[in-house]
């Protein structure tokens, strides 16, 4: 009889699991029920092309208030992609989400910035890169993590998927090469994959029996390949008492 095998290692395994059990000391079991499982329909969205920067403070109020931050407490910055470069090479602390997105942190208690380099007519990209610098601001802004951490790019992709924006993620994985000098820290992106897809579907999967959301809501919106290490991981989860899975 076929048995799915785990789409991941071993080591990006456990640094998954790792991840999770990190994000349970941050969020009770009561707390992380209460976060939807965010989809890219009219239910959530404005599901139509973006018109003007009205639209997109719209589109990122529902990201703050679905990943339960405080919009307030966030600055919105949209530029072009000269801008976004100049911004890197100003005074202070940046993490980049390639060219469509910077979180700043001026320090100390002041507004964070998240500047974005908006594509209007790819709604999926910009509500990714929005729920990723909106994480880094969750993990460094509020303390939990540290940007010296060796895998916090990691765990930032990993904590949307967390948070219920896995679609989103898997659509727009993130590859990256890191840089830090001095004051200036951040990292590039492609749009060909930052968590590899494998990993995207085993940590999906782990967001799946966590939540208790049922499959039939993934198909529709997963990329095919991620669907495959989703179902596959998935089966190998249920099989294995070990499993996280709370």
């Amino acid at each position: 009889m076929f048995r799915a095998k785990l789409p991941v290692d071993n080591d990006s395994k456990s640094l998954i699991d790792e991840a999770f059990t990190f994000f349970d000391k941050i969020y009770s079991f009561e707390q992380f029920q209460k976060f939807d499982t965010i989809l890219p329909t009219q239910e959530f969205f404005i599901t139509q092309k973006l018109e003007n920067e009205n639209d997109v403070g719209e589109v990122f109020e529902s990201v703050c208030s679905y990943l339960k931050v405080d919009a307030t407490k966030l600055n919105l910055v949209i530029v072009g992609s000269q801008d976004i470069l100049d911004r890197m090479k100003a005074p202070g602390k940046y993490e980049e989400s390639g060219i469509a997105g910077l979180y700043h942190d001026g320090g100390n208690d002041s507004t964070k910035d998240i500047v974005l380099m908006v594509n209007p007519e790819d709604t999926l990209c910009l509500v990714a890169t929005m729920a990723h610098e909106i994480c880094h601001f969750i993990l460094l802004g509020g303390g939990h993590l540290s940007s010296a951490f060796e895998f916090h790019e990691y765990y930032t992709d990993l904590l949307t998927i967390y948070l219920g924006f896995s679609v989103f993620t898997s659509h727009v994985a993130f590859q990256t090469a890191g840089f830090n000098s001095g004051m200036l820290v951040g990292w590039y992106s492609r749009s060909s994959g930052y968590l590899d897809l494998r990993s995207i579907g085993y940590a999906t999967a782990l967001y799946s029996l966590k939540k208790g959301v049922m499959k039939k809501m993934w198909e529709s919106y997963l990329p095919t390949t991620v669907r495959q290490y989703y179902d596959n991981s998935i089966k190998w989860l249920k099989r294995n008492t070990n499993a996280h899975t709370n």
